[in-house]
C-alpha cells in the first residue's frame, strides 16, 4: 500500500492551518485601534486618543490590529492595497491586522 497521498495531503493540511494562524493571529507588539462603522461613516479611534473619521493613519513597519463594530447596521471595512476586508456586524467585535511597509496614500472604501 502507498503512503505517499496520505502524507502530501497531512502537509497540506498542517502547512494551510500554520498560514491560516499566521494571517488571522496579530502580533503581540500590534498597536490597537478602535474602528466603529455608523451610518456613511467609520469612526476610529487610537490609543493615543486621537480621532479620525474616514480616514486612518498608522506608523510604518508596526503591526496594528483594528478592533471593528457597528452600531447600526453591516458594515465592511476594506483597503484593497494591503487586501484586508472585514464586516462589521451590530452587537459583535471582529479583529483584523495589517502592517503598512511603504510611505503612501491608500483608499478606505466604504461598500
Amino acid at each position: 500500500m502507498d503512503d505517499h497521498p496520505l502524507i502530501i495531503v497531512l502537509f497540506i493540511f498542517f502547512w494551510g492551518t500554520r498560514i491560516f494562524f499566521y494571517i488571522y493571529r496579530p502580533p503581540s507588539d500590534s498597536l490597537d485601534v478602535h474602528v466603529i462603522g455608523k451610518q456613511w461613516m467609520w469612526k476610529i479611534q487610537h490609543p493615543s486618543g486621537r480621532r479620525e473619521i474616514n480616514e486612518l493613519h498608522v506608523p510604518i513597519g508596526q503591526p496594528v490590529r483594528l478592533l471593528i463594530a457597528s452600531q447600526d447596521v453591516i458594515h465592511g471595512f476594506y483597503i484593497p492595497a494591503f487586501r484586508i476586508k472585514q464586516d462589521a456586524v451590530p452587537g459583535r467585535f471582529a479583529v483584523i491586522w495589517f502592517q503598512a511597509d511603504k510611505v503612501g496614500e491608500y483608499h478606505l472604501f466604504l461598500p
